[in-house]
């Protein structure tokens, strides 16, 4: 899902409010039908993802930027980069991106 929306439309407190940085004085957020009122902010937070007006792309490894949390295997983030037609991409720069990637 995507928000988007005008400067000052409150997107930046749907975020807050979803990632529970702020609590709801009243009522309740459900997501999938669940309060996230009862779920561990560790796993409510690693489920949403949050691509900012201003990304900071690459600030770190390629490996860093695809894989956060270090959840996969260097084969795994392979298969992906492979089914999204970008291996050849990140081979063929390997002077700049490559290098930046710790497989």
């Amino acid at each position: 899902m995507g928000v988007i929306g005008r400067t000052g439309a409150g997107k930046s407190s749907l975020v807050s409010a979803l990632l529970r940085l702020v609590e709801p004085s009243r009522g309740q957020i459900l997501i999938n039908g669940i309060d996230t009122e009862f779920l561990r902010l560790k796993e409510l937070r690693s489920k949403i993802s949050v691509v900012s007006q201003t990304p900071g792309f690459l600030n770190g490894t390629l490996r860093k930027n695809l894989d956060p949390f270090e959840k996969h295997s260097d084969d795994e983030i392979w298969s992906i980069l492979d089914s999204l037609q970008l291996c050849d991409k990140v081979k063929e720069n390997s002077d700049t991106i490559y290098q930046m990637v710790n497989f």
